[in-house]
């Protein structure tokens, strides 16, 4: 009974961090597209030669916050999983329990492992240190993005 309470509790915990991405997901969306329509809204009063520019200003809004929106896609779908698996263990169907913690701890050393099987075929170490400058396929992606963003304005 104490696992199945357990069980429940993770859970509700696991629902509530879903609605808190999604959330952040909306705002994300929201801040792109009002950010669009303000940077649009005022490229209206530009001349011809700084109008054309001004329409490609938006992108720089538009792609970290679309990188961003789908990183938190990546989490949600990754606890959308666990999930179905905490459900089926309420309903009788074996599997071994984890906790959320550890079983993303077992996700990223299997990741890691898949990850260095790639970096080794990358021949140099020089190559390898740049192209993890500027390739967000870590699970900091979401630091990254908001980095590169920040930089970018100033």
């Amino acid at each position: 009974m104490r696992h199945q309470a357990n069980l429940l509790r993770e859970l509700s915990d696991l629902r509530s961090d879903l609605k808190d991405l999604k959330r952040c997901q909306l705002q994300y969306f929201s801040i792109s597209i009002t950010a669009t329509g303000i940077i649009l809204g005022f490229s209206g009063a530009l001349d011809q030669s700084l109008k054309d520019f001004a329409l490609l200003v938006p992108l720089t809004v538009i792609l970290p916050c679309w990188l961003i929106f789908f990183d938190k896609a990546t989490t949600i779908t990754r606890i959308v999983g666990y999930q179905r698996i905490i459900e089926k263990q309420l309903i009788g169907i074996p599997y071994i329990y984890f906790g959320w913690e550890n079983a993303l701890s077992k996700f990223r050393k299997e990741e890691n492992s898949t990850w260095n099987e790639v970096n080794k075929k990358i021949p140099s170490k020089t190559l390898k240190s740049f192209l993890s400058m500027f390739i967000p396929w870590t699970r900091h992606r979401f630091w990254i993005l908001n980095w590169y963003t920040f930089f970018s304005y100033h």
